[in-house]
């Protein structure tokens, strides 16, 4: 995965974390599509395990006290930081995980 790949998964994970934590309605189909057809992945790679990008997510500069913390959207152009507990991050990590096939 490059890290313009890991830029986009991150910035969509977070729209959804928005959407789910804070009740916002934002226009992440768009922006998914938008980043497709920039050659962008979209979908966290299945070679990637949950529990290893919930270690890495908890080493970022953000976490506070062992708690993640994210830059989310109450709206457009109103960003807040949010506790996020790491059961939502699992479920949302689980969802956004590339079906195998074969």
């Amino acid at each position: 995965m490059t890290h313009g790949e890991a830029v986009a998964i991150g910035m969509l994970f977070a729209l959804r974390l928005s959407e789910e934590m804070l009740g916002t309605s934002l226009p992440i189909a768009q922006y998914e599509e938008w980043f497709k057809q920039l050659g962008y992945r979209t979908k966290i790679p299945n070679s990637l395990s949950r529990d290893r990008l919930l270690k890495t997510m908890s080493q970022d500069k953000k976490v506070e006290a062992g708690t993640i913390r994210m830059v989310l959207l109450k709206k457009l152009g109103e960003a807040i930081i949010v506790n996020i507990p790491p059961e939502k991050i699992c479920k949302l990590l689980e969802e956004r995980m590339e079906v195998s096939h074969g």
